[in-house]
């Protein structure tokens, strides 16, 4: 009885160790992952939000430096990647940029440029570049 007892618990831990597995695997690859590989020169533009996770904050800087400092940051570019998809690019920069006068800007400006998209008035390498230099 004791031997039927400790192969029971014994398969139990082994199907609970292969099924976490599973499904942390299957969560860490549908969540977009921050790279980490910022240079030290912009490590201060990054803090932590109540989640803890990485978030750009850009909001110390007056709005003319923080889009200088955006045009050299590689979270930029990543959202640019995902074009035309801007729902995507609107909820991501959302989630990666500490709420403040930038996001702000930044997110209309998204919101704008997916308008201009839909109706035709500019395309797909037009918006990249007008979220890549933010004018």
């Amino acid at each position: 009885m004791e031997r039927g007892l400790l192969v029971i618990v014994a398969v139990g831990a082994i199907f609970g160790y292969f099924a976490l597995n599973m499904f942390r695997t299957a969560a860490t690859d549908e969540t977009p992952q921050w790279n980490g590989t910022v240079e030290d020169k912009y490590a201060q533009y990054y803090t932590k939000d109540v989640l803890g996770d990485k978030v750009l904050d850009l909001n110390a800087l007056p709005l003319e430096k923080a889009k200088e400092t955006w045009r050299q940051m590689p979270v930029g570019k990543e959202l640019i990647a995902q074009l035309p998809d801007f729902d995507t690019v609107r909820t991501e920069a959302a989630n990666r940029l500490a709420e403040g006068p930038f996001r702000d800007y930044l997110l209309k400006k998204i919101d704008t440029l997916k308008s201009k998209f839909l109706v035709g008035d500019i395309t797909v390498d037009e918006a990249q570049k007008q979220i890549e230099q933010l004018p």
